[in-house]
């Protein structure tokens, strides 16, 4: 699930564990190296650092919040022009 949520936001992850996979996942998903299961091993990566991140990371709910303006607008429109047929 963490590197679901690397991609999604457009950021590289380093995971550590002491018990689990531990890995180093790009921003695109791809996992570049990661240790087995419940082995003690260690892990060294070069890991670049990344500005921007996705629209969603930059502008957040904008989207959704202009998206329920729209629709409380249109149903304001709606309610004040009442039904308008097309003949």
């Amino acid at each position: 699930m963490a590197a679901v949520r690397a991609v999604e936001n457009r950021v590289p992850l380093v995971r550590s564990t002491n018990t689990g996979i531990s890995a180093v996942v790009d921003p695109t998903g791809r996992i570049h190296d990661r240790t087995p299961l419940f082995e003690e091993a260690a892990l060294v990566a070069n890991v670049d650092i990344v500005e921007g991140g996705s629209p969603y990371t930059r502008f957040g709910d904008v989207f959704a919040y202009a998206c329920i303006a729209g629709t409380l607008l249109l149903l304001y429109l709606r309610y004040r022009l009442g039904s308008v047929s097309i003949r």
